[in-house]
């Protein structure tokens, strides 16, 4: 008998999702699959053709039933917009959940991103229907909010910690994305491997096909490309890059350029720095880019890289802008520690320095930039291989889809001491 689940996340089709490869997948293992999702947006905060707080109720895509919820809109991404972004989706989805619970599901799927309260309609589903609700923790709370806002109240933060172990404790299973991450929820809430089954990120398809714009090209002729995606926002640390800019602009590499892509408080920040410290011969800074557009600054980068500033999290997950890079086949430079560090050094992908560190950000550029065209290639099949081996979307997909089937799934400790080792199955 064909089995049916709800899916519940804040964002979904036509957002550029991963879910969606997700839940596709599921449906070709034979789930029926309904969603439970707000109204989709675009990178500018705005609601997508077609879409309002109230317009969309119900829709049907490729055999997906998706339920959409009153929304609003992200806007400007300012503080005020993302505490609405934060409340009006859980609370206005319980409105849906009502209908949705006469249903006969036999589990139901949170992907759970921000805000971790997404999660409370998914586990009133599951609770008056008495199914197991499964939470794929794709972010870690309160963690990853702490990276976002600046919470300094200890109240605060700590009534933002006792909500979230909450949710997390409510679930069946909370499927992790590292090991790291299961020992930080036996720690903190006592749950067993059994009810922590590992299930790796995977990468955008985006960062998968790489393409040729000629315009591009002929702007970056002759030039050693540093990307920088934007894509940390927040963590983006802008005075290691200048000082890294600098130490560039010091040595004989002239041709050396940073491409930075993406808008936002950091960009603007960063290239107001490179304005006073006259760099502007060393960056490109290219706005934002269209979905699917990353592949044409990805056919001219040499390497992709990542200034961020320390965050605890990277302890306990591998950021998922990080698999996206390794899906990118190029050599990486980041300044991460933790899971990161002992990804990249076992895989031979590229190099790490501890977060903030322009000196070594610097040496390990250099590094590269003085290889031949076929070692830096080599280094970035390797980073490839890495991904393609231990982030694969579709064996996330046969384990979820194992897990909603109620099976159990093999996990063993991984040896971040070589790539080539690690297990993360």
């Amino acid at each position: 008998m064909q089995k049916r689940i709800l899916v519940v996340s804040r964002h979904f089709w036509p957002e550029h999702t991963r879910l969606y490869d997700l839940c596709e997948k599921l449906v070709s293992c034979g789930f029926r699959v309904d969603v439970l999702c707000g109204q989709p947006s675009g990178e500018d905060g705005e609601f997508m053709k077609g879409y309002n707080s109230f317009k969309v109720r119900r829709e049907t895509h490729k055999k997906l039933n998706i339920y959409r919820t009153i929304d609003v809109k992200r806007g400007s991404f300012s503080h005020i917009r993302m505490f609405l972004d934060y409340i009006v989706f859980p609370l206005m989805s319980f409105r849906v959940t009502k209908k949705l619970e006469e249903n006969e599901y036999d589990a139901v799927l949170i992907y759970q991103q921000s805000p971790v309260m997404m999660c409370g309609p998914g586990l009133a589903v599951a609770k008056k229907r008495n199914i197991p609700v499964y939470i794929y923790a794709a972010e870690l709370w309160p963690e990853s909010v702490f990276l976002d806002l600046d919470v300094q109240s200890s109240l605060f933060r700590k009534f933002l910690y006792r909500l979230s172990m909450h949710y997390y404790w409510e679930a069946s299973k909370v499927i992790v994305t590292s090991t790291e991450m299961r020992r930080y929820f036996a720690e903190h809430l006592g749950m067993t491997d059994r009810e922590l089954p590992i299930v790796t990120d995977f990468p955008d398809e985006d960062y998968e096909q790489i393409s040729i714009d000629d315009t591009l090209l002929e702007k970056t002729a002759g030039c050693f490309t540093l990307l920088i995606p934007g894509d940390f926002r927040e963590q983006l640390s802008v005075e290691t890059i200048i000082k890294t800019a600098e130490m560039i602009r010091g040595s004989n590499a002239n041709n050396i350029r940073f491409v930075v892509l993406g808008t936002g408080r950091k960009i603007e920040q960063l290239r107001k720095r490179v304005r006073q410290q006259m760099l502007d011969d060393h960056f490109y800074f290219e706005g934002k880019i269209s979905s699917g557009g990353i592949g044409n600054y990805l056919y001219v980068t040499d390497i992709i890289t990542a200034f961020v500033k320390p965050e605890k999290i990277s302890e306990y997950t591998m950021p998922h802008e990080i698999i996206n890079y390794l899906a990118a086949g190029k050599p990486v430079v980041i300044s991460l520690s933790g899971m990161v560090r002992e990804m990249i050094r076992g895989a031979g992908c590229g190099y790490t320095t501890e977060p903030e560190d322009a000196a070594g950000m610097y040496s390990s550029i250099m590094k590269i930039y003085r290889m031949s065209e076929t070692e830096r290639r080599q280094m970035g099949q390797k980073a490839l291989e890495c991904q393609q081996i231990h982030f694969s979307r579709d064996m996330a997909a046969q384990k979820i889809a194992w897990i909603l089937a109620g099976e159990e799934i093999e996990s063993t400790e991984p040896d971040t001491s070589s790539i080539h080792r690690i297990d993360f199955m």
